[in-house]
């Protein structure tokens, strides 16, 4: 029996991540996925799509693809985008010790899914960014 894979492309919009949510929470039911990982895919990849529609749309960005691959406990996870070169692991991570109105604005989606992924690696390649990732079970 093959692994659980779920490959989607879809337009980088809020419509297309509720499509997205929708088609991983099927998937995670159809393998089984413990809650726990269940619940890191889908805030991992509803945070990374939320960046794609609402930074990357208005900047040319028009369509998101996500592919999926279970290797047991382990999830690997590759979401594309066409807009324009971004690399969100430039993005210096949040001040956390800071008091709340000495931080800047934003970055915190990002530092959930560093957090909750491993093995975060960004590449350009031709004319899309490319995110991949794992995620795995504690």
């Amino acid at each position: 029996m093959p692994a659980p894979a779920l490959d989607l492309s879809l337009p980088a919009t809020a419509a297309g991540i509720g499509e997205m949510l929708d088609r991983l929470e099927a998937f995670a039911e159809a393998a089984g996925l413990p809650p726990a990982l269940a619940s890191r895919l889908m805030l991992v990849c509803e945070e990374l799509a939320a960046n794609i529609a609402e930074h990357g749309a208005p900047a040319g960005a028009r369509v998101m693809t996500l592919a999926l691959r279970q290797e047991g406990a382990v999830l690997h996870l590759t979401l594309e985008d066409d807009g324009p070169d971004f690399d969100p692991l430039s993005i210096a991570p949040p001040s956390l010790g800071a008091a709340l109105e000495d931080r800047a604005v934003g970055g915190l989606g990002l530092h959930f899914v560093r957090t909750l992924a491993s093995d975060v690696r960004h590449t350009r390649l031709a004319g899309r960014n490319r995110l991949g990732l794992t995620i795995g079970q504690d």
